[in-house]
Protein backbone atom coordinates (compact mmCIF):
# COMPACT_ATOMS: atom_id res chain seq x y z
CA UNK A 1 0.00 0.00 0.00
CA UNK A 2 1.10 3.56 -0.64
CA UNK A 3 1.02 6.21 2.08
CA UNK A 4 1.95 9.85 1.79
CA UNK A 5 3.29 10.84 5.20
CA UNK A 6 1.25 13.95 5.94
CA UNK A 7 0.55 13.25 9.61
CA UNK A 8 2.80 12.52 12.56
CA UNK A 9 1.75 9.00 13.61
CA UNK A 10 1.25 5.68 11.87
CA UNK A 11 -1.40 3.71 13.77
CA UNK A 12 -0.67 -0.01 14.20
CA UNK A 13 -3.21 -2.43 15.73
CA UNK A 14 -1.23 -5.00 17.72
CA UNK A 15 -1.96 -8.20 19.61
CA UNK A 16 0.73 -9.89 21.75
CA UNK A 17 -0.78 -13.23 20.65
CA UNK A 18 -0.52 -12.55 16.90
CA UNK A 19 2.30 -13.94 14.78
CA UNK A 20 5.26 -11.67 14.21
CA UNK A 21 5.29 -9.79 10.90
CA UNK A 22 7.91 -7.58 9.29
CA UNK A 23 6.63 -4.18 8.15
CA UNK A 24 8.82 -2.80 5.35
CA UNK A 25 9.05 0.86 4.34
CA UNK A 26 10.15 1.44 0.73
CA UNK A 27 11.01 4.71 -0.99
CA UNK A 28 11.54 4.61 -4.73
CA UNK A 29 11.78 0.83 -4.58
CA UNK A 30 14.51 0.87 -1.94
CA UNK A 31 14.08 -0.44 1.60
CA UNK A 32 14.64 2.48 3.99
CA UNK A 33 13.18 1.14 7.27
CA UNK A 34 11.54 -1.91 8.81
CA UNK A 35 9.81 -2.94 12.02
CA UNK A 36 8.86 -6.25 13.60
CA UNK A 37 5.18 -5.96 14.53
CA UNK A 38 2.59 -8.39 15.89
CA UNK A 39 0.02 -6.65 13.73
CA UNK A 40 -3.57 -7.89 13.80
CA UNK A 41 -6.76 -6.26 12.51
CA UNK A 42 -8.43 -7.28 15.80
CA UNK A 43 -5.49 -6.20 17.95
CA UNK A 44 -6.08 -5.44 21.63
CA UNK A 45 -4.14 -2.21 21.41
CA UNK A 46 -3.24 0.44 18.86
CA UNK A 47 0.33 1.70 18.88
CA UNK A 48 1.31 5.08 17.46
CA UNK A 49 4.66 5.15 15.66
CA UNK A 50 6.12 8.59 15.00
CA UNK A 51 6.80 8.76 11.25
CA UNK A 52 7.66 12.48 11.16
CA UNK A 53 11.21 11.71 9.87
CA UNK A 54 9.49 10.62 6.62
CA UNK A 55 7.24 13.71 6.39
CA UNK A 56 6.25 14.65 2.84
CA UNK A 57 7.43 11.37 1.32
CA UNK A 58 5.21 8.83 -0.42
CA UNK A 59 6.18 5.40 0.88
CA UNK A 60 5.28 1.88 -0.14
CA UNK A 61 4.46 -0.21 2.95
CA UNK A 62 4.17 -3.99 2.95
CA UNK A 63 3.96 -6.80 5.50
CA UNK A 64 5.89 -10.06 5.38
CA UNK A 65 4.08 -12.44 5.52
CA UNK A 66 1.45 -10.44 3.69
CA UNK A 67 -1.76 -9.59 5.55
CA UNK A 68 -4.79 -7.50 4.65
CA UNK A 69 -4.40 -4.68 7.15
CA UNK A 70 -5.12 -1.12 6.01
CA UNK A 71 -2.91 1.37 7.86
CA UNK A 72 -3.91 4.90 8.82
CA UNK A 73 -2.16 8.08 9.87
CA UNK A 74 -3.10 10.49 12.65
CA UNK A 75 -2.00 13.86 14.02
CA UNK A 76 -2.49 12.58 17.57
CA UNK A 77 -1.38 9.35 19.25
CA UNK A 78 -3.93 6.62 19.90
CA UNK A 79 -5.44 6.85 23.40
CA UNK A 80 -4.00 4.52 26.00
CA UNK A 81 -6.52 1.91 27.20
CA UNK A 82 -7.72 2.99 30.65
CA UNK A 83 -8.21 -0.58 31.91
CA UNK A 84 -4.54 -1.37 31.28
CA UNK A 85 -3.38 1.50 33.52
CA UNK A 86 -4.44 -0.13 36.78
CA UNK A 87 -1.08 -1.88 37.15
CA UNK A 88 1.15 1.02 36.13
CA UNK A 89 3.77 1.56 38.87
CA UNK A 90 3.53 4.83 40.81
CA UNK A 91 7.19 5.52 41.64
CA UNK A 92 8.97 3.32 39.09
CA UNK A 93 9.42 4.77 35.61
CA UNK A 94 7.63 3.04 32.72
CA UNK A 95 7.35 3.93 29.06
CA UNK A 96 3.95 5.44 28.17
CA UNK A 97 3.43 2.52 25.76
CA UNK A 98 5.56 -0.36 24.54
CA UNK A 99 8.46 -2.30 25.94
CA UNK A 100 11.51 -0.99 27.80
CA UNK A 101 14.66 -2.65 29.07
CA UNK A 102 18.19 -1.38 29.83
CA UNK A 103 18.65 2.22 30.98
CA UNK A 104 20.97 3.99 28.53
CA UNK A 105 22.74 7.33 28.32
CA UNK A 106 22.18 8.43 31.92
CA UNK A 107 23.53 11.99 32.08
CA UNK A 108 23.00 15.49 33.50
CA UNK A 109 22.77 18.09 30.73
CA UNK A 110 21.29 21.60 30.60
CA UNK A 111 19.93 21.55 34.15
CA UNK A 112 18.08 18.25 33.70
CA UNK A 113 18.74 14.58 34.29
CA UNK A 114 18.38 12.61 31.06
CA UNK A 115 17.42 8.95 30.98
CA UNK A 116 17.46 7.13 27.67
CA UNK A 117 16.34 3.51 27.51
CA UNK A 118 15.99 0.49 25.27
CA UNK A 119 12.54 0.72 23.77
CA UNK A 120 10.16 -1.09 21.43
CA UNK A 121 7.57 1.61 20.60
CA UNK A 122 5.20 -0.78 18.76
CA UNK A 123 4.65 -3.63 21.20
CA UNK A 124 4.90 -4.83 24.80
CA UNK A 125 7.70 -7.28 23.97
CA UNK A 126 11.42 -7.03 23.16
CA UNK A 127 12.35 -5.96 19.63
CA UNK A 128 12.86 -3.00 17.29
CA UNK A 129 15.37 -1.44 19.65
CA UNK A 130 15.12 2.35 19.70
CA UNK A 131 16.29 4.74 22.39
CA UNK A 132 13.39 6.20 24.34
CA UNK A 133 13.99 9.40 26.28
CA UNK A 134 12.78 11.10 29.47
CA UNK A 135 14.07 14.00 31.59
CA UNK A 136 13.80 15.00 35.25
CA UNK A 137 14.83 17.87 37.50
CA UNK A 138 14.86 15.81 40.71
CA UNK A 139 15.38 12.12 39.71
CA UNK A 140 11.85 11.43 40.96
CA UNK A 141 9.38 12.92 38.47
CA UNK A 142 10.02 12.33 34.77
CA UNK A 143 8.79 13.99 31.57
CA UNK A 144 8.57 11.96 28.37
CA UNK A 145 10.36 13.24 25.26
CA UNK A 146 10.33 12.05 21.61
CA UNK A 147 12.37 9.04 20.48
CA UNK A 148 16.07 9.86 20.50
CA UNK A 149 17.55 7.11 18.29
CA UNK A 150 15.96 4.93 15.60
CA UNK A 151 17.30 1.84 13.79
CA UNK A 152 19.29 2.45 10.61
CA UNK A 153 21.29 0.51 8.01
CA UNK A 154 24.01 -0.29 10.61
CA UNK A 155 21.53 -1.99 12.95
CA UNK A 156 19.00 -1.48 15.68
CA UNK A 157 19.92 0.73 18.62
CA UNK A 158 21.35 -1.39 21.45
CA UNK A 159 22.60 -0.12 24.81
CA UNK A 160 25.16 2.56 25.52
CA UNK A 161 25.96 5.72 27.44
CA UNK A 162 26.12 9.51 27.27
CA UNK A 163 28.63 12.22 28.11
CA UNK A 164 28.73 16.00 27.76
CA UNK A 165 31.61 17.18 25.54
CA UNK A 166 32.47 20.09 27.83
CA UNK A 167 35.93 20.53 26.26
CA UNK A 168 34.47 20.40 22.72
CA UNK A 169 37.12 17.87 21.69
CA UNK A 170 34.80 16.61 18.93
CA UNK A 171 34.25 20.10 17.52
CA UNK A 172 30.52 19.37 17.34
CA UNK A 173 29.61 22.08 19.81
CA UNK A 174 31.16 25.23 21.21
CA UNK A 175 32.67 26.27 24.52
CA UNK A 176 29.40 28.01 25.41
CA UNK A 177 27.16 25.29 23.98
CA UNK A 178 28.75 21.85 24.42
CA UNK A 179 27.32 18.86 22.61
CA UNK A 180 25.63 15.96 24.35
CA UNK A 181 27.08 12.73 22.93
CA UNK A 182 25.33 9.35 22.88
CA UNK A 183 27.47 6.23 22.42
CA UNK A 184 25.52 3.14 21.40
CA UNK A 185 25.83 -0.26 19.77
CA UNK A 186 24.48 -0.55 16.25
CA UNK A 187 23.33 -4.17 16.36
CA UNK A 188 23.83 -5.30 12.78
CA UNK A 189 21.73 -8.20 11.52
CA UNK A 190 18.81 -7.52 13.87
CA UNK A 191 16.66 -5.94 11.14
CA UNK A 192 16.09 -6.46 7.43
CA UNK A 193 17.78 -3.13 6.68
CA UNK A 194 20.97 -4.12 8.55
CA UNK A 195 21.21 -7.70 7.30
CA UNK A 196 24.83 -8.87 7.14
CA UNK A 197 26.20 -6.02 9.26
CA UNK A 198 28.31 -6.72 12.41
CA UNK A 199 27.83 -5.17 15.85
CA UNK A 200 29.70 -1.85 15.96
CA UNK A 201 29.93 1.15 18.30
CA UNK A 202 28.49 4.43 17.07
CA UNK A 203 27.87 7.97 18.27
CA UNK A 204 25.11 10.57 17.98
CA UNK A 205 25.14 14.18 19.15
CA UNK A 206 22.82 17.02 20.10
CA UNK A 207 23.11 20.66 21.10
CA UNK A 208 19.69 20.90 22.76
CA UNK A 209 19.47 17.43 24.35
CA UNK A 210 16.28 16.62 22.42
CA UNK A 211 17.08 16.33 18.72
CA UNK A 212 19.98 14.04 17.78
CA UNK A 213 22.18 13.67 14.71
CA UNK A 214 24.12 10.49 14.05
CA UNK A 215 27.84 11.04 13.48
CA UNK A 216 28.50 10.99 9.74
CA UNK A 217 31.56 8.75 10.06
CA UNK A 218 29.97 6.01 12.19
CA UNK A 219 31.03 3.56 13.45
CA UNK A 220 33.55 5.19 15.80
CA UNK A 221 34.71 1.70 16.86
CA UNK A 222 34.48 -1.15 14.32
CA UNK A 223 33.67 -4.70 15.30
CA UNK A 224 36.17 -6.10 17.83
CA UNK A 225 34.94 -9.55 18.91
CA UNK A 226 31.75 -11.59 19.32
CA UNK A 227 28.64 -9.49 19.88
CA UNK A 228 30.70 -6.63 21.34
CA UNK A 229 28.25 -4.12 22.73
CA UNK A 230 27.10 -1.63 25.39
CA UNK A 231 29.81 1.09 25.38
CA UNK A 232 30.15 3.08 28.62
CA UNK A 233 32.21 6.26 28.12
CA UNK A 234 33.60 8.32 31.02
CA UNK A 235 36.27 10.97 31.54
CA UNK A 236 39.72 9.75 32.50
CA UNK A 237 42.67 12.18 32.30
CA UNK A 238 45.09 9.32 33.01
CA UNK A 239 43.98 7.64 29.76
CA UNK A 240 44.49 10.81 27.75
CA UNK A 241 40.98 12.12 28.14
CA UNK A 242 38.31 9.41 27.98
CA UNK A 243 37.87 5.69 28.49
CA UNK A 244 35.25 3.32 27.07
CA UNK A 245 34.36 0.01 28.67
CA UNK A 246 32.83 -2.54 26.30
CA UNK A 247 31.46 -6.05 26.63
CA UNK A 248 33.15 -8.49 24.23
CA UNK A 249 32.16 -12.14 24.74
CA UNK A 250 31.79 -14.69 27.54
CA UNK A 251 32.71 -12.85 30.73
CA UNK A 252 35.35 -10.68 29.00
CA UNK A 253 35.27 -6.90 28.82
CA UNK A 254 37.71 -4.44 27.25
CA UNK A 255 38.82 -0.86 27.90
CA UNK A 256 39.53 1.66 25.11
CA UNK A 257 41.01 5.16 25.33
CA UNK A 258 40.47 8.31 23.29
CA UNK A 259 41.58 11.94 23.26
CA UNK A 260 38.83 13.19 20.93
CA UNK A 261 35.86 10.84 21.66
CA UNK A 262 35.91 9.85 17.97
CA UNK A 263 38.89 7.51 17.55
CA UNK A 264 39.56 4.73 20.07
CA UNK A 265 42.48 2.45 20.87
CA UNK A 266 42.31 -0.71 22.96
CA UNK A 267 44.03 -0.63 26.36
CA UNK A 268 43.35 -3.98 28.01
CA UNK A 269 40.91 -6.83 28.52
CA UNK A 270 39.59 -8.21 31.78
CA UNK A 271 37.20 -10.88 32.98
CA UNK A 272 34.29 -10.46 35.38
CA UNK A 273 33.37 -14.05 36.33
CA UNK A 274 29.64 -14.66 36.62
CA UNK A 275 28.62 -11.69 34.51
CA UNK A 276 28.28 -10.50 30.94
CA UNK A 277 27.11 -7.46 28.94
CA UNK A 278 26.23 -3.90 30.02
CA UNK A 279 29.48 -2.85 31.69
CA UNK A 280 29.67 0.15 33.98
CA UNK A 281 33.14 1.50 34.72
CA UNK A 282 33.52 4.62 36.81
CA UNK A 283 35.57 6.17 39.63
CA UNK A 284 34.45 6.42 43.26
CA UNK A 285 36.28 7.86 46.28
CA UNK A 286 37.39 5.30 48.87
CA UNK A 287 36.93 6.03 52.60
CA UNK A 288 40.64 6.84 52.82
CA UNK A 289 40.37 9.45 50.04
CA UNK A 290 41.88 7.40 47.19
CA UNK A 291 40.18 7.40 43.80
CA UNK A 292 39.29 3.82 42.93
CA UNK A 293 37.37 2.42 39.96
CA UNK A 294 34.41 0.04 39.91
CA UNK A 295 33.79 -2.42 37.08
CA UNK A 296 30.33 -3.98 37.13
CA UNK A 297 28.22 -6.11 34.81
CA UNK A 298 24.55 -6.56 34.03
CA UNK A 299 23.90 -9.18 36.75
CA UNK A 300 25.31 -7.04 39.55
CA UNK A 301 28.76 -8.57 39.97
CA UNK A 302 31.46 -5.99 40.57
CA UNK A 303 35.12 -5.58 41.39
CA UNK A 304 36.89 -2.53 42.84
CA UNK A 305 40.37 -1.66 41.66
CA UNK A 306 43.00 0.85 40.63
CA UNK A 307 43.16 2.22 37.09
CA UNK A 308 46.27 4.06 35.87
CA UNK A 309 44.95 4.91 32.43
CA UNK A 310 46.38 1.78 30.84
CA UNK A 311 45.44 -1.21 33.00
CA UNK A 312 42.92 -2.07 35.70
CA UNK A 313 44.24 -3.79 38.84
CA UNK A 314 41.59 -5.27 41.18
CA UNK A 315 42.04 -4.64 44.91
CA UNK A 316 38.98 -6.67 45.98
CA UNK A 317 37.57 -10.04 45.00
CA UNK A 318 34.55 -10.12 42.71
CA UNK A 319 31.45 -9.42 44.81
CA UNK A 320 27.78 -9.20 43.98
CA UNK A 321 25.56 -6.24 44.84
CA UNK A 322 22.39 -7.76 43.41
CA UNK A 323 20.72 -10.71 45.12
CA UNK A 324 20.11 -14.07 43.46
CA UNK A 325 16.88 -14.09 41.45
CA UNK A 326 16.57 -10.31 41.45
CA UNK A 327 14.44 -8.66 38.77
CA UNK A 328 16.90 -5.76 38.56
CA UNK A 329 19.42 -5.92 35.72
CA UNK A 330 21.81 -3.85 33.58
CA UNK A 331 22.35 -1.00 36.04
CA UNK A 332 24.09 2.14 34.82
CA UNK A 333 25.37 5.30 36.51
CA UNK A 334 24.82 8.94 35.53
CA UNK A 335 27.58 11.00 33.95
CA UNK A 336 28.28 14.67 34.65
CA UNK A 337 26.47 14.74 38.00
CA UNK A 338 26.47 18.39 39.18
CA UNK A 339 27.00 17.47 42.86
CA UNK A 340 29.78 14.98 42.16
CA UNK A 341 27.78 12.08 43.54
CA UNK A 342 27.21 8.84 41.65
CA UNK A 343 23.62 7.78 41.01
CA UNK A 344 22.48 4.46 39.59
CA UNK A 345 19.33 3.13 37.87
CA UNK A 346 18.67 -0.45 36.75
CA UNK A 347 16.07 -2.18 34.61
CA UNK A 348 13.19 -3.56 36.71
CA UNK A 349 12.16 -6.74 34.85
CA UNK A 350 9.06 -7.36 36.98
CA UNK A 351 6.08 -8.62 35.02
CA UNK A 352 3.26 -6.13 34.52
CA UNK A 353 0.15 -8.15 33.59
CA UNK A 354 -2.25 -7.51 30.73
CA UNK A 355 -0.86 -4.16 29.68
CA UNK A 356 0.13 -2.28 26.54
CA UNK A 357 3.44 -1.43 28.19
CA UNK A 358 5.97 -3.71 29.86
CA UNK A 359 8.84 -3.45 32.37
CA UNK A 360 10.05 -0.50 34.43
CA UNK A 361 13.14 1.12 35.94
CA UNK A 362 14.29 0.82 39.54
CA UNK A 363 14.28 3.96 41.65
CA UNK A 364 17.57 5.93 41.59
CA UNK A 365 20.13 4.96 44.23
CA UNK A 366 23.39 6.61 45.29
CA UNK A 367 26.60 4.56 45.04
CA UNK A 368 29.41 4.83 47.60
CA UNK A 369 32.40 2.76 48.74
CA UNK A 370 32.65 1.62 52.36
CA UNK A 371 34.68 -0.57 54.70
CA UNK A 372 32.94 -3.80 55.67
CA UNK A 373 34.33 -7.01 57.15
CA UNK A 374 37.87 -5.75 56.65
CA UNK A 375 37.49 -4.93 52.96
CA UNK A 376 36.06 -2.46 50.48
CA UNK A 377 32.46 -2.89 49.36
CA UNK A 378 30.02 -1.07 47.11
CA UNK A 379 26.85 0.38 48.59
CA UNK A 380 23.68 1.39 46.71
CA UNK A 381 20.98 3.19 48.67
CA UNK A 382 17.77 4.93 47.52
CA UNK A 383 17.59 8.72 47.54
CA UNK A 384 16.05 10.46 50.59
CA UNK A 385 13.12 11.58 48.40
CA UNK A 386 11.91 7.96 48.56
CA UNK A 387 11.61 7.95 52.36
CA UNK A 388 8.10 9.39 51.97
CA UNK A 389 5.91 11.15 54.52
CA UNK A 390 6.07 9.36 57.89
CA UNK A 391 3.02 7.21 58.62
CA UNK A 392 4.29 5.83 61.91
CA UNK A 393 7.57 5.23 63.74
CA UNK A 394 8.18 2.64 66.46
CA UNK A 395 11.09 2.53 68.88
CA UNK A 396 12.78 -0.42 70.60
CA UNK A 397 10.62 -3.19 72.06
CA UNK A 398 10.65 -6.98 72.49
CA UNK A 399 7.90 -8.64 70.47
CA UNK A 400 6.85 -11.93 68.92
CA UNK A 401 4.50 -10.42 66.31
CA UNK A 402 3.35 -7.06 65.01
CA UNK A 403 0.72 -5.82 62.57
CA UNK A 404 0.21 -2.31 61.19
CA UNK A 405 -2.25 -1.12 58.55
CA UNK A 406 -0.90 0.74 55.51
CA UNK A 407 -2.39 2.95 52.77
CA UNK A 408 -2.97 1.38 49.36
CA UNK A 409 -0.38 3.60 47.66
CA UNK A 410 3.36 2.91 47.40
CA UNK A 411 5.14 2.83 50.75
CA UNK A 412 8.65 2.88 52.13
CA UNK A 413 9.67 0.76 55.15
CA UNK A 414 12.87 1.03 57.22
CA UNK A 415 13.48 -1.37 60.09
CA UNK A 416 16.24 -2.76 62.28
CA UNK A 417 15.91 -5.81 64.51
CA UNK A 418 17.78 -8.53 66.42
CA UNK A 419 16.57 -12.11 66.24
CA UNK A 420 18.00 -15.56 67.01
CA UNK A 421 15.34 -17.39 64.99
CA UNK A 422 13.85 -16.56 61.58
CA UNK A 423 11.42 -13.66 61.38
CA UNK A 424 8.65 -13.57 58.77
CA UNK A 425 7.84 -10.20 57.20
CA UNK A 426 4.75 -9.70 55.04
CA UNK A 427 4.06 -6.51 53.06
CA UNK A 428 1.01 -6.23 50.79
CA UNK A 429 1.00 -10.03 50.67
CA UNK A 430 4.69 -10.39 49.79
CA UNK A 431 6.30 -12.73 52.33
CA UNK A 432 9.98 -12.51 53.25
CA UNK A 433 12.01 -14.62 55.68
CA UNK A 434 14.83 -12.97 57.63
CA UNK A 435 17.17 -15.73 58.78
CA UNK A 436 19.90 -14.39 61.05
CA UNK A 437 21.61 -17.78 61.46
CA UNK A 438 22.13 -18.04 57.69
CA UNK A 439 22.61 -14.26 57.28
CA UNK A 440 20.05 -14.51 54.48
CA UNK A 441 16.83 -12.91 53.28
CA UNK A 442 14.62 -15.34 51.33
CA UNK A 443 11.63 -14.64 49.13
CA UNK A 444 10.49 -17.50 46.92
CA UNK A 445 13.50 -18.28 44.68
CA UNK A 446 15.21 -15.00 45.57
CA UNK A 447 18.14 -14.87 47.99
CA UNK A 448 20.01 -11.88 49.41
CA UNK A 449 22.64 -11.69 52.19
CA UNK A 450 21.37 -9.74 55.20
CA UNK A 451 24.84 -8.29 55.82
CA UNK A 452 23.99 -8.17 59.52
CA UNK A 453 26.48 -6.26 61.66
CA UNK A 454 26.97 -7.09 65.37
CA UNK A 455 23.75 -9.11 65.28
CA UNK A 456 21.71 -6.20 63.90
CA UNK A 457 19.58 -6.69 60.78
CA UNK A 458 19.00 -3.50 58.81
CA UNK A 459 16.35 -3.54 56.08
CA UNK A 460 14.89 -0.99 53.68
CA UNK A 461 11.90 -1.75 51.43
CA UNK A 462 10.00 0.17 48.77
CA UNK A 463 6.74 -1.44 47.68
CA UNK A 464 5.01 -0.33 44.46
CA UNK A 465 2.16 -1.86 42.44
CA UNK A 466 4.19 -4.49 40.58
CA UNK A 467 7.52 -4.80 42.39
CA UNK A 468 9.20 -4.42 45.75
CA UNK A 469 12.79 -3.20 46.05
CA UNK A 470 14.83 -4.30 49.07
CA UNK A 471 18.16 -3.10 50.45
CA UNK A 472 20.10 -4.87 53.22
CA UNK A 473 23.07 -3.77 55.30
CA UNK A 474 22.59 -0.11 54.43
CA UNK A 475 22.81 -0.91 50.74
CA UNK A 476 25.49 -3.64 50.65
CA UNK A 477 22.90 -5.84 48.97
CA UNK A 478 19.86 -5.04 46.83
CA UNK A 479 17.00 -7.13 45.48
CA UNK A 480 14.03 -6.37 43.24
CA UNK A 481 11.10 -8.80 43.55
CA UNK A 482 8.28 -9.06 41.04
CA UNK A 483 5.07 -8.89 43.05
CA UNK A 484 1.57 -7.49 42.50
CA UNK A 485 0.68 -5.56 45.67
CA UNK A 486 -2.55 -7.10 47.00
CA UNK A 487 -5.05 -4.26 47.63
CA UNK A 488 -6.83 -6.49 50.15
CA UNK A 489 -3.65 -6.91 52.23
CA UNK A 490 -2.63 -3.31 52.87
CA UNK A 491 -0.62 -4.08 55.94
CA UNK A 492 2.79 -4.88 57.35
CA UNK A 493 3.20 -7.98 59.50
CA UNK A 494 6.15 -9.33 61.48
CA UNK A 495 6.05 -12.72 63.14
CA UNK A 496 8.47 -15.19 64.73
CA UNK A 497 8.36 -18.39 66.79
CA UNK A 498 10.31 -16.64 69.56
CA UNK A 499 10.63 -13.15 70.98
CA UNK A 500 12.88 -10.82 68.96
CA UNK A 501 14.03 -7.25 69.46
CA UNK A 502 12.54 -4.64 67.14
CA UNK A 503 14.99 -1.76 67.41
CA UNK A 504 13.15 0.62 65.08
CA UNK A 505 10.47 0.66 62.40
CA UNK A 506 9.45 3.60 60.21
CA UNK A 507 6.83 3.58 57.46
CA UNK A 508 6.57 6.32 54.83
CA UNK A 509 3.78 7.18 52.38
CA UNK A 510 5.07 7.67 48.82
CA UNK A 511 1.80 8.77 47.23
CA UNK A 512 3.30 12.23 46.54
CA UNK A 513 6.34 10.80 44.71
CA UNK A 514 4.57 10.38 41.40
CA UNK A 515 6.97 9.36 38.63
CA UNK A 516 5.09 11.16 35.82
CA UNK A 517 5.29 14.90 35.21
Amino acid sequence: MQLTINRKYLLLPVSPHAAEKRLHFFLGGHLIFDLSVRADACGEWVYSYDVSPFAGQTLELSFEPDIDLPLTLSDTPAPRPAEAERYRPRVHFTAPTGWINDPNGLVFFRERWHMFYQHNPVGPMWGNMHWGHAVSRDLVTWEDLPLALRPDSLGTMFSGSAIVDTENVTGLGTADSPALLLFYTAAGGTSALSEGQPYTQCMAWSLDGIHFNKYEHNPVLPHVAGENRDPKVVRCPAAGGYVMSLYLTGCTYALFASEDLLSWRELCRMDLPGDDECPDFHPLPAPDGRELWVLSGASGYYVIGEFNGAAFRPVTPVRRLTGEGSCSYAAQTFSDSPDGRVYRIAWDRSNIPATHFQSAMTVPAELTLCEHEGGLWLRAYPLPAFDGKTLFALSAEDIRSLRRELPAGPVSISLTLRAKVPVSLSLFGLRLTLDMSADELRCGKCRLPLHAEHGLISLRLLCDRTSTEIWTGGGLGTLCVSHIADPGLCRLELESSDIFRLESLTAGNLSDCEVRA
